[in-house]
């Protein structure tokens, strides 16, 4: 794929590294970067949404939320219609 771009190994460089920001942006070697490197960047991506719906389904199931959500609703009304108990330093 190189030779046939004309681009020489040493000449690609990975993308975001100071040399490759150094290309202009039409360079035929940046952008060549740019489209080996996609196959890599993808699959990042697709690890990271997977850890992040294994996080978020983790959090969902580690405590009864609805239950939390009425006991801080609670707590906050509370508070508001009785001020003498609002917390104060002492």
């Amino acid at each position: 794929m190189l030779a046939e771009a004309g681009i020489a190994a040493e000449d690609l460089h990975p993308p975001g590294t100071a040399a490759w920001v150094a290309l202009d942006d039409d360079d035929p070697a940046k952008i060549l970067a740019c489209v080996l490197d996609s196959p890599h960047h993808t699959a990042r991506v697709e690890a990271a949404q997977a850890a992040l719906d294994e996080a978020t389904r983790a959090v969902s199931a580690a405590a009864d939320w609805r239950q939390i959500a009425r006991e801080s609703f609670a707590r906050s009304s509370f508070r508001a219609a009785h001020l003498e108990a609002k917390r104060v330093a002492s």
